[in-house]
């Protein structure tokens, strides 16, 4: 039955209680219900730019995705479910259209014209606006400001006699002298900086710029030009309106009929102009920055600011207007056609030369006229003598033909003078409309410049006459009737509500579109209701967040949270919990839905939520800044967390003490930064490049002793040299000077005319001799062969380069070119032997081993880490229901403190906390201003909410895919720039839509060609450096290409660019998305190097680099918790994301370099590919110098691993995960053996790549290990295969765990189910035989049978209720984002993935927080002699270097041996081989390893041993001559003892020992600080002299045939005794030297008898690489290796290898495959793949 209106009308009233209380405290904040409870705001025919509301009703999808725990992001699901719900509803008619539904009241034209406007002031003589003196004017001013406290301390509206008081504030324009302290204004000064807040204080002093008030009799004069126009009222807007006086001196007849709006920059004018005027709309922003509505307004009305400098708008920036240009331009756009604009102006609009802004305006409005006041309008009311002018234009209708005054040109004006200047065409035809006389007098902006003089004219009445010229009657109204239909509206949308919201305007929903209010009139009844409850529901929480922000009271607080507890507990009642998705949908869009998300901890299994903190506690807290503490640490560490830093003088006013005065207390704790002249904390300081900062401070310290503690200290901490025995130096090391590498050519080669070069753009080594050098035998036969000469080979190992041999063979008359395997493997042999012999070489000379030494800890140990430590913050804004971890602060403190940062933080850490805190600590302390945070497009609702539970203030901007929307982008570009947001939160993949500027990514590209056009024109016409030159061409060809193509601007808008939207700091939330960076490289057929690139990682190196352009290289923060996932080289590219200019200053940027230094291609035994055998295969998987390398790495890491944080995730059965062996068969080792055969043909080249592949082969291989039929449907089903044992052990675990309920999950890649059963499927056939075992089907999911969202939410919901126990799908589809822990058991790898990454992923599902049980099993199964052994192979030598990455174990220097997880894989690897050996082979190769070590350790001895030998052998020489040297100054000695002392100074002799000292007291401290050596006198006859030093006191010297020397002491008689013992003592000397001498020479001869020390462990290591080679030939280790290390390449046109899964794989994991054949065409095959599907 159809309910009654009046039944209606109380549900739609049903959320108001107390309403007028609660809209009265909406002023002036965010999100308030604009209500005033009088006639609806006038409107706008669609004709006049209104839009239809039926065409602009809510749209937009729910926030999306995901969340970890699979909590909050069921709530988007649920909305689309749910959307039927109301969508039927919305498919009935709108309100009143049929029989019961509301009809509203009928609105017609008889109803009266409402008053409006009846609570503003109205200015009246009696209020002497503008009268006084200045110091009269201060005072009222002053008096306005503390009048103006009270009322907000009050929280009252002002009376009338309040109102006369604030309505005599005339702001500082011309009042600047007060900001003056040194003039006779101080005590106004003192008086109104204790009144005004620091940040009031400086809005104050700028507002002197423009801040000047307009006299009434001129705005009187202006409305009454507008009522000779025509205008009686309506909307009238005053862009600049100071307190007011715009609306205070309007006529009542105006005023009465119009709606006024108005804007004011100056925060405390604006709050007078608010109490002087309620009823208008007047807000707090400057007109460039307001939300105004276009083609809105009848009348712009205003005297604007004119001044020297440019506002921002994205709409006019290209223009460059001036600040009085700018509001012409704006102005109007913003008034309606036919309206008017009618602005006082300076005289340069008019009379300036240049016209654009006039010609500009010209194009859209006719000038009706102007009036030019004199010189002297403004002198009483603000000070200032300045000509003016009011203009009066017209905006144009559309088609309308111009017809005003031209006004575009100025022209030549003689006045009465005879003085002749430049003046406006109009001014010149209607001289009359001058109120005065043009003269060359003024004085406002240079001397004798044109103003208008002040002829002794009534200005009231001369303006009144000039008026009167106007023309009459050209303004229309619009005729808009107060009933018309809520659809037609247009209506300025009000400041407190945010872009997108919804809002309640006239009783009636509205939504923010733009500047305008867009009705929404015609939306479901049902969807009404939940817009209205949930719009209360948002303004609730927005007023409880704002009482506590403002520190409201106790009682305030109290009662907004007793409101937002009833508001959200009636809309509960009524239609469920906020988070439920029919109201989810309803509110979509609205940028507040996260924080009503945040208000619930929402269970979608029970449709039950749970309040947050916010019903019960405060959980906003303002910042209570700290006044005062007892200690300077104390005082430090306040500084630290309120100012990001050191600040001094906030430390003293802390302490009320000088600076001098605490400092000391301070000594070791705060160091003073020579170079940046601030003080930073010890940790801070004592850190990063240290060696560098010991440079800086000790040439500091020559001019400032105080940096003498800095070079104490510094000393005290530097980084322990390493010896030449722990660096590990190869060819082709960039730090290596090239003429070493030259030296080392022609040593082995017995040859001069060797040059070796290197060209720094491209990283690239060259290498050159002359014609006989290159025939010789050593060049051709012994170092190298008549295939690859020595020359060549060594510019191969320089550019990292393997070299192969190829033959041209023809076949079919075609020619083509193939692998000489023999040939390739003897010149291989020979590149090694070089290589081996270099490592010999570089260390054998003691100087240039010192030499390499120092010059690499100089350049690659230098670096101290710092050790951070954020227990100091307090996070003012942040919830305190929340409380951040340890680590999480420590981060924080982290990110604000280094320039970039990687938070390598594992799954559960809780990155989000830790990246939002950091960012809202950046923009608090004023060290960002819009932070950007890049997520996962399935985290973005999660993201959201998260951080308004830790910030609940935060003003965010969530942008969702539908704001992506092409038809949408520019609009969300638009919001991002011109709103000051906390946060903009965008996915990956609208982040890539945000567009780079084609200026910048041209700036970018054009860098790196000039950087190589630069190497270019330094090579000249060289013959010889042809070749370079080429390559140089080449690469900016290239360079050029490539960069261009991967800057896809296809999917980017032409739109508003990245640079213009304002964002200073990018945070990205799994940055390993972002990992295919390109990069040049000149390495080949080596395994384990990635070479893929996409648009995506580019995009985010140019948006990187711009941040950090922008912030003095630094403003990014990446988020991960696995940054290396695959491979070494995924580090390098996280290092040029954050730390380029790091690797430049070390001449690693080029990844050749880097790779050269940290890296080493090793050639190690592997299991083939095939399965067949084993093979040597050159990789990339050594990495040497891994100390350093970690110390470059972590200066910008953060890594927090799980071992670190102990998080509570359930332990593995065992200690680690099970191995299950499935038996090799007769029908697979026939597989393996043809997969075999197949391989030797296609390395013998006997098969085209098209047909067969190592590709193909691999694939094969892979699934005939997961089960034969996977390859063939009719081969048979053996009991003991994988499948049929996992079944085994599904079933029992089921069985077992039948009361629980608890769940198992099996992975599987090589597979999928199939629906129609047309072909083997390992899931179908594993389902079908547990359910002959005894599971329900029903108990059993394919994750690849639930597609959508909302599907896949529902299949969690049954996994986690123990519904469904068995869940399987690929890692793809059921890696991260699969929460459904709770009740899991088990984990079933029925193959193994490519990266440890997914295996990461997979068991990550089960090993996290929220599973209910204490012990899980993982179970990995492997068929023996299969692929499986191979791919766990695979992951063992991948696993090595990120375990040791994210463990952060700096102490080895090499990583080779296989870590704990490793292992794991290495007993995998071992059981499906099947041959015992390879477990003793682990074992030998282990002790090899560190026997090796200790024949290191023994060589770095040899080497300090020679070192120490020589330098001992130079030094018995030194000791002999000065033995005989001193014997003869003995000789020579004269005696001064007793009374025949004496000496000569400055030719004076002198006995008395007590004058002598004093005179030599005098001349040292004569010379103290100054650079002085001279002789002073002789005694005991050698000659005395006095040397100043710069390091401490000066040296007393006495030259003999050696010299004495010795330091003054403070007393005269001690001087001399120092003399005196100097000369005495000489046979003392004699003696000490003596016996230096002995122990020097027996210490040499026994460090010659060291020398040549063999090692002691040489013959037990010489026996285990023996035992080595045994088992290498045992294990097949020589099986045609020469071959094996040689595959094809793969052909573009290779399809059938590979599936789109694998391609994909593979794409992310280049150069990881089991075959070289993988390294050169990877892209093109999956470019193939994918067109081919």
């Amino acid at each position: 039955m159809a309910k009654r209106p009046d039944q209606n009308d109380e549900q739609l009233d049903l959320f108001a209680f107390n309403q007028n209380r609660y809209d009265n405290n909406q002023t002036n904040h965010t999100d308030a219900i604009r209500t005033n409870g009088g006639e609806a705001l006038a409107r706008v025919s669609p004709e006049h730019g209104g839009r239809n509301g039926s065409q602009r009703r809510a749209s937009g999808d729910a926030f999306g995705g995901g969340r970890e725990d699979g909590q909050r992001d069921a709530r988007f699901d649920d909305a689309v479910a749910e959307a039927k719900l109301d969508g039927a509803a919305g498919s009935r008619p709108g309100l009143g259209d049929r029989e019961g539904a509301l009809h509203p009241v009928a609105t017609g034209n008889e109803r009266e014209p409402v008053v409006r406007n009846p609570n503003n002031y109205r200015i009246s003589p009696a209020d002497g606006v503008g009268a006084g003196s200045l110091r009269e004017k201060c005072r009222a001013n002053i008096a306005a400001i503390k009048l103006l406290r009270q009322l907000q301390a009050d929280n009252r509206p002002a009376n009338n006699e309040e109102k006369s008081a604030l309505v005599r504030y005339v702001g500082w324009g011309g009042l600047s002298q007060i900001f003056s302290p040194a003039t006779d204004w101080q005590k106004e000064n003192i008086e109104l900086s204790a009144l005004l807040s620091e940040e009031e204080f400086r809005a104050a002093r700028a507002s002197t710029l423009n801040a000047h008030y307009t006299s009434g009799e001129v705005i009187q004069a202006m409305y009454a030009a507008a009522g000779r126009l025509g205008f009686s009222g309506g909307r009238i807007l005053e862009p600049s309106c100071g307190i007011g006086h715009f609306l205070g001196f309007m006529p009542e007849a105006i005023h009465s009929q119009s709606i006024i709006t108005g804007r004011e920059m100056e925060p405390r004018t604006a709050q007078i102009a608010k109490a002087l005027y309620p009823d208008a709309d007047i807000r707090n922003e400057p007109f460039e920055k307001a939300n105004v509505a276009d083609g809105f307004y009848d009348v712009a009305i205003s005297n604007i600011p004119f001044g020297d400098y440019k506002p921002f708008d994205n709409k006019f920036n290209r223009q460059g207007f001036l600040i009085h240009d700018y509001f012409f331009a704006r102005g109007i756009e913003a008034v309606r056609p036919g309206g008017l604009m009618m602005f006082i102006t300076s005289r340069g609009t008019m009379d300036k030369m240049d016209n654009s802004l006039r010609r500009s305006v010209s194009a859209q409005a006719d000038l009706v006229g102007a009036i030019r006041l004199p010189n002297t309008a403004f002198k009483r009311s603000a000070n200032t003598e300045v000509t003016t002018d009011i203009l009066i234009l017209k905006k144009r209708r559309p088609l309308e033909i111009a017809k005003g005054e031209s006004w575009t040109e100025t022209v030549d004006y003689t006045n009465t003078s005879g003085e002749t200047f430049r003046l406006n065409e109009y001014f010149v035809r209607h001289p009359h409309m001058m109120l005065g006389e043009m003269r060359l007098e003024g004085r406002m902006y240079g001397r004798n410049e044109p103003t208008l003089a002040d002829k002794g004219l009534d200005l009231k009445t001369a303006l009144a006459e000039a008026v009167k010229q106007l023309p009459s009657n050209v303004y229309q109204s619009l005729n808009r009737p107060q009933g018309l239909d809520a659809a037609d509206q247009s209506i300025p949308a009000p400041g407190d509500v945010k872009p997108n919201a919804y809002t309640i305007h006239d009783d009636e929903i509205a939504i923010r579109e733009g500047d305008e209010l867009i009705p929404l009139p015609h939306l479901p009844t049902q969807t009404k209701l939940r817009i209205r409850g949930m719009i209360q529901v948002r303004d609730a929480v927005r007023q409880c967040l704002r009482t506590q922000l403002e520190d409201a009271g106790e009682d305030d607080i109290k009662l907004a949270r007793q409101q937002l507890n009833q508001t959200y507990d009636r809309y509960v009642r009524r239609f469920g919990a906020v988070s439920e998705r029919a109201n989810a949908l309803a509110f979509r869009g609205d940028p507040d839905l996260p924080l009503l998300f945040s208000l619930e901890n929402y269970d979608t299994e029970t449709k039950k939520a749970a309040k947050t903190a916010i019903f019960h506690e405060r959980t906003v807290h303002k910042q209570r800044r700290v006044t005062s503490v007892e200690t300077p640490k104390e005082a430090v560490i306040v500084s630290l967390n309120e100012k990001g830093r050191v600040d001094l003088e906030h430390v003293a006013k802390l302490l009320n003490r000088p600076a001098e005065e605490f400092l000391p207390e301070l000594k070791g704790i705060l160091f003073l930064n020579p170079q940046t002249q601030s003080w930073e904390t010890e940790d801070h300081y004592l850190s990063g490049d240290v060696r560098d900062k010991l440079r800086i401070a000790e040439a500091a310290s020559l001019t400032d002793p105080r940096f003498q503690e800095n070079v104490t200290a510094l000393k005290s901490i530097q980084p322990e040299d390493l010896p030449s025995t722990e660096i590990d130096v190869r060819l082709g090391a960039s730090w290596v000077p090239p003429k070493d590498y030259e030296k080392f050519a022609r040593e082995f080669l017995g040859a001069d005319d060797i040059r070796v070069s290197y060209v720094v753009p491209l990283g690239t080594w060259n290498v050159k001799a002359e014609m006989q050098t290159k025939r010789s035998v050593a060049n051709t036969t012994e170092w190298g062969t008549d295939r690859a000469t020595a020359l060549e080979l060594l510019e191969d190992a320089l550019n990292l380069r393997t070299p192969t041999i190829y033959d041209k063979v023809r076949e079919g008359g075609k020619e083509r070119q193939v692998v000489n395997a023999t040939a390739t493997e003897g010149v291989r042999e020979k590149q090694q032997k070089i290589k081996d012999h270099f490592k010999e070489w570089v260390w054998q000379d003691d100087e240039r081993r010192e030499r390499l030494v120092k010059k690499y800890n100089e350049e690659f140990n230098s670096v101290r880490l710092r050790v951070f430590n954020g227990e100091h913050l307090t996070l003012p804004g942040a919830s305190p229901a929340i409380q951040l971890q340890s680590h999480q602060k420590t981060g924080v403190w982290r990110i604000v403190q280094t320039p970039n940062t990687l938070l390598g933080h594992v799954v559960g850490a809780g990155k989000t906390f830790t990246m939002v805190a950091a960012g809202m600590e950046l923009k608090r302390l004023g060290l960002a201003r819009k932070p950007l945070f890049a997520v996962p497009n399935h985290m973005l609702g999660q993201f959201s909410s998260e951080l308004l539970m830790l910030y609940p203030s935060a003003n965010i901007l969530a942008a969702t895919k539908e704001d992506f929307a092409k038809d949408k982008r520019r609009e969300l570009m638009s919001r991002i720039a011109t709103g000051n947001w906390d946060a903009v939160i965008v996915t990956h993949s609208g982040f890539e839509k945000l567009p780079m500027s084609e200026e910048y990514q041209r700036k970018v590209i054009q860098e790196q060609v000039d950087e190589l056009e630069s190497v270019l024109q330094e090579m000249g016409d060289d013959p010889e450096e042809r070749r370079t030159v080429k390559q140089l061409e080449s690469a900016k060809k290239k360079l050029e290409a490539k960069l261009e193509s991967l800057t896809d601007s296809d999917k980017k808008d032409n739109t508003l660019a990245f640079e213009e939207l304002g964002v200073d700091r990018i945070f990205v939330d799994e940055a390993h998305y972002f990992k295919n960076l390109f990069y040049v490289s000149k390495m080949t057929r080596i395994a384990g190097l990635p070479q893929t690139a996409s648009s995506r990682a580019f995009d985010m190196y140019l948006k990187s680099r711009y941040i950090q352009e922008r912030n003095g290289g630094g403003g990014v923060v990446f988020a991960t918790g696995t940054p290396i996932a695959n491979s070494v080289a995924e580090m390098f590219t996280m290092q040029r994301y954050l730390q380029m200019g790091t690797l430049r200053k070390q001449d690693v940027h080029h990844f050749d370099n880097w790779a050269a230094t940290f890296g080493e291609t090793v050639t190690a035994m592997e299991l083939s590919p095939d399965g067949g055998g084993y093979r040597l295969n050159t990789r990339f998987a050594r990495f040497v110098n891994v100390p350093e390398l970690m110390q470059i790495f972590c200066q910008v890491a953060d890594i927090q691993t799980a071992e670190m944080l102990k998080l509570p995730v359930p332990q593995v059965h065992t200690g680690r995960p099970e191995v299950i062996r499935a038996p090799n068969t007769p029908e697979l080792k026939e597989i393996v053996n043809g997969l075999v055969e197949r391989a030797e043909r296609i390395r013998g080249g006997r098969v085209h790549p098209a047909t067969d592949n190592m590709l193909k082969i691999t694939s094969e291989g892979r699934k005939a290990a997961l089960d034969l039929r996977v390859l063939n449907a009719r081969a048979k089903d053996h009991p003991s295969s994988k499948i049929n044992l996992a079944a085994d052990k599904i079933f029992q675990i089921w069985k077992d765990n039948q009361a629980n309920r608890c769940t198992q999950l099996v992975f599987c890649d090589l597979s999928t189910p199939s629906k129609l059963r047309r072909q083997f499927s390992a899931y179908d056939d594993l389902k079908d035989k547990l359910t002959a075992r005894g599971i329900p089907a029903d108990e059993i999911a394919f994750m690849q049978d639930y597609d959508s969202d909302t599907q896949k939410h529902a299949l969690f919901k049954q996994v986690r209720s123990g519904a469904v126990r068995v869940l399987m799908g690929s890692t793809q589809k059921m890696g991260a984002g699969t929460n459904v822990q709770e009740r899991l058991i088990a984990l079933h790898h029925l193959d193994a993935p490519w990266r440890p990454a997914d295996v990461e992923q997979r068991e990550g599902r089960i090993l996290r927080q929220g599973n209910q049980n204490q012990s899980v099993h993982v179970f990995r199964y492997v068929t023996e002699g299969s692929f499986d052994a191979y791919m766990w192979q695979t992951l063992e030598t991948k696993a090595k270097f990120i375990q040791q990455v994210m463990t952060g174990n700096t102490n080895v220097r090499h990583i080779e041996d296989v870590d704990s997880r490793a292992l794991t894989y290495a007993e995998v690897k071992a059981i499906a081989s099947g041959n015992p050996m390879v477990i003793e082979k682990a074992s030998v190769d282990a002790e090899v390893m560190r026997l090796q070590r200790l024949r290191h350790q023994h060589a770095h001895m040899q080497d300090r041993v020679r070192s120490e030998c020589r330098k001992l052998t130079e030094r018995i020489p030194d000791y002999q001559e000065f033995i005989e040297n001193l014997k003869l100054d003995m000789q020579q000695r004269t005696d001064t003892r007793g009374d025949a002392f004496q000496i000569k100074l400055e030719k004076s002799m002198v006995k008395d020992r007590g004058i002598a000292g004093e005179l030599m007291l005098r001349m040292a401290r004569r010379v103290s600080g100054e650079q002085h050596h001279f002789s002073i006198g002789e005694f005991a006859g050698f000659e005395l002299s006095v040397k100043s030093s710069q390091w401490g006191p000066p040296e007393f010297i006495l030259k003999g045939r050696n010299h004495y020397s010795f330091n003054p002491v403070e007393t005269p008689l001690g001087m001399i005794r120092s003399l005196e013992y100097l000369v005495q003592n000489m046979e003392g000397q004699l003696t000490d030297k003596q016996n230096k001498l002995t122990t020097a020479e027996k210490q040499r001869d026994e460090l010659k008898n060291k020398i040549g020390q063999p090692f002691e462990y040489e013959r037990k290591l010489q026996s285990l690489v023996m035992r080595q080679t045994e088992l290498d030939a045992k294990l097949d280790i020589s099986k045609n290796q020469a071959a094996n290390s040689l595959a094809a390449e793969v052909s573009d046109s290779v399809v059938e290898a590979v599936s789109e899964d694998e391609a994909e794989a593979i794409q992310n994991d280049v150069q990881q495959s089991p075959s070289e054949s993988h390294s050169h065409k990877t892209q093109a095959v999956v470019r193939a793949v994918r067109a081919a599907r």
